[in-house]
């Protein structure tokens, strides 16, 4: 847990900093989120997936507890359109970056290549759920993983 803890921070600091360096006049968002768990399609995965995560100016930084039950961190940068003609769906999203704490690696380090689409569904103002769908990949994984969020932008 301290680990979860410290890594949320890192990226905290990180991301807030670069909030600050962006031009004076011009809003930058800042968006804290709270992995909650997953539902895989088959096989014995740890649907409980505790962690934090930050986006601020599309760059995403989090960490969490994966279905492998191992500690991941996680960076990348994320891609949002948003769907007005929607009634549900605020913004279609696609975060791209690397993950740590899964087998397939990139070639000479300990990170795994991140694709990520995602889904907005507001539940207030600022708060919405945030639905990610890891499809599966025979090459990959073994199994789509729907997983749950919880996120406030500020």
């Amino acid at each position: 847990m301290k680990k979860l803890i410290f890594g949320g921070l890192i990226a905290l600091s990180a991301l807030t900093a670069n909030a600050q360096d962006k031009t004076e006049g011009v809003k930058e968002s800042l968006t804290l989120g709270i992995h909650l768990g997953s539902i895989h399609d088959r096989g014995d995965y740890n649907n409980v997936n505790p962690g934090l995560y930050v986006r601020s100016g599309g760059w995403t930084g989090g960490i969490y507890r994966n279905s492998l039950r191992k500690t991941s961190i996680y960076g990348g940068y994320t891609f949002d359109y948003e769907t007005p003609s929607l009634p549900l769906v605020k913004t279609v999203s696609l975060t791209v970056g690397v993950v740590s704490g899964y087998p397939n690696k990139i070639k000479g380090t300990k990170l795994s290549l991140m694709l990520a689409p995602s889904v907005k569904i507001p539940l207030t103002q600022e708060t919405s759920l945030r639905l990610t769908v890891l499809p599966r990949f025979k090459a990959y994984n073994e199994a789509t993983a729907y997983h749950f969020s919880i996120e406030k932008s500020f």
